[in-house]
C-alpha cells in the first residue's frame, strides 16, 4: 500500500497526501479507499498530451482506475474562453489554452490526432470499467454548438468497444451558448460481453446531419421498451421523422417530440410497435407537414394505444399558412368528473379571446380524454396583413 501512497502523490492535492500516508501506514484500508475514490471517481482528460499521459499512467494500475465510475472528456477551449463579447464569434483558441483539439474545415474534432482510439482499447481491455462517460463539446465565441461533431467523436470511442449502454443523453447547456454534452451510462458488470444497446433503456439526441441514421440504427436495436426524446437542433418545419420507410419501429415506453417537423405518418410508423408498452407522449413545438389534421392524428393514438397513462401537448403547429397555430377549445367541464383534477390546461390571452395551447393529463382514463382533445383541436392563424385572428 505504501508504494502505491508513492504513485498517488503524483496526482493527490497536497493537503490529502498526509491523511492517506496516515492512513496507508496505519492499515486503515478503509479510510485509504474513501481519500481515493473521491479523487479518482470522475476523471477528467483533453485525450492530448499530458492530459493523455497520465490516463496512460492511470489505465496501468487496475488499485486506482478501478475507483473511475466517470470519463469526463473536454480540451481546454471552455475554461479559458474569455467570452463572445470579449473574444468575437471567430476567435481562434483562447490564450492560456494547453489542449485544444484539432478540427477540420466542418468543425468535427480529429479523433484520430487524440486519445480516442487509445481509450477505446482501454475500454475494451476493460482498464477501465466507468458507469458514465461525458463528451462536452465547447466552440467558443458567439457560436452554437452543432451536436454533429460531438456525436461524430463518441461513434469513434464507443464502436467497437464493448460497452453495454444504459442510457445516452444529447444535451444543450443552457448556462453555455457554445456547450454541448452527450452523456452515456452503462452497465459495467456487462462491459466486454457485446451488449451494446440491447438493454438500453432512454435515449434523448439532437438531430443533425450524420447523428441520425448512425443513433438511429442502434436504437431499433434496443429489445426493452425505451424512453425516447427527439430534438432537432433547429425548429425545421421541412424535416421528418428519423424513422423512415423500411426501417422497424423500436418499442417505446415514452415518446418526446421536441422542434419537430413531422408527418403524421411518420409518428404513425415510429409508435408502430408499442401500442402495448407506450405508456407517455409528449409533443412539444411540433409541426405537423402533411395534409393530415392534429384532430385526426391525435384520436388514432387514442385508439391504438391502449396502455397510455399520460400525454403532454403544448404549442403544436400545421403546415398551414393561414392557420398554422394549433389551438384546444377545451375546458375541465369538457370531461367528465373523475377527470377533471388530472387534466391540466394552460390558457392565455385576453378575456374575449382566451386561447388554450397547452393540455397535458395524468390519469386512468387516458383513451377518452384525448378523444375529447383530439376533437377540440382548432387551427389558428392571423388575417394577411392585421392583427386580427381567424380559425377553422
Amino acid at each position: 500500500m505504501i508504494a502505491l501512497t508513492a504513485l498517488l502523490a503524483q496526482h493527490f492535492p497536497h493537503a490529502d497526501i498526509t491523511a492517506l500516508q496516515s492512513a496507508s501506514e496505519n492499515g486503515d484500508e478503509e479510510t485509504h479507499d474513501a481519500l481515493v475514490r473521491g479523487f479518482f471517481s470522475t476523471w477528467k482528460t483533453s485525450l492530448l498530451g499530458s492530459d493523455l499521459q497520465s490516463l496512460r499512467d492511470l489505465s496501468q494500475h487496475q488499485e486506482l482506475s478501478k475507483f473511475v465510475t466517470t470519463i469526463h472528456i473536454q480540451d481546454d477551449w471552455e475554461v479559458n474562453d474569455p467570452g463572445p463579447m470579449v473574444a468575437g464569434p471567430d476567435a481562434g483558441p483562447p490564450a492560456g489554452a494547453i489542449h485544444i483539439w484539432p478540427r477540420d474545415e466542418e468543425r468535427n474534432v480529429k479523433s484520430g490526432d487524440i486519445g480516442i482510439a487509445e481509450l477505446r482499447d482501454m475500454l475494451i481491455n476493460r482498464k477501465f470499467r466507468p458507469e458514465i462517460i461525458k463528451i462536452r463539446d465547447f466552440h467558443g465565441g458567439n457560436i452554437a454548438c452543432d451536436p454533429g461533431p460531438c456525436a461524430t467523436l463518441v461513434k469513434d470511442l464507443l464502436d467497437g468497444a464493448g460497452m453495454a449502454v444504459k442510457s445516452f443523453e444529447f444535451k444543450r447547456d443552457t448556462n453555455s451558448y457554445g456547450a454541448l454534452e452527450i452523456l452515456f451510462t452503462f452497465y459495467p458488470e456487462d462491459q466486454g460481453r457485446d451488449v451494446g444497446l440491447a438493454r438500453l433503456q432512454s435515449a434523448q439526441f439532437i438531430l443533425t446531419r450524420n447523428v441520425k441514421s448512425y443513433w438511429q440504427e442502434r436504437i431499433l436495436r434496443a429489445a426493452n421498451p425505451i424512453d425516447l426524446t427527439i430534438a432537432h437542433a433547429k425548429p425545421s418545419p421541412d424535416a421528418d421523422a428519423p424513422f423512415v420507410a423500411g426501417m422497424s419501429a423500436p418499442k417505446l415506453a415514452s415518446l418526446n417530440l421536441v422542434r419537430q417537423g413531422v408527418s403524421s405518418k411518420a409518428v404513425v410508423r415510429l409508435i408502430a410497435n408499442s401500442q402495448t408498452c407506450l405508456k407517455s407522449i409528449t409533443f412539444h413545438m411540433v409541426t405537423l407537414t402533411d395534409s393530415t389534421s392534429w384532430c385526426s392524428l391525435l384520436s388514432q393514438i387514442a385508439q391504438d394505444c391502449g396502455s397510455l397513462s399520460s400525454f403532454n401537448l403544448s404549442l403544436l403547429r400545421t403546415a398551414s399558412r393561414e392557420t398554422p397555430s394549433v389551438k384546444f377549445r377545451i375546458s375541465k367541464e369538457s370531461v367528465v368528473e373523475q377527470d377533471r383534477n388530472s387534466l391540466k390546461i394552460t390558457e392565455k390571452g385576453p378575456k374575449h379571446q382566451r386561447r388554450v395551447s397547452a393540455v397535458r393529463y395524468n390519469g386512468p382514463n387516458v383513451a377518452n380524454v384525448l378523444q375529447v382533445v383530439a376533437e377540440s383541436v382548432v387551427n389558428w392563424g392571423y388575417v394577411p396583413g392585421t392583427w386580427d385572428l381567424i380559425h377553422e
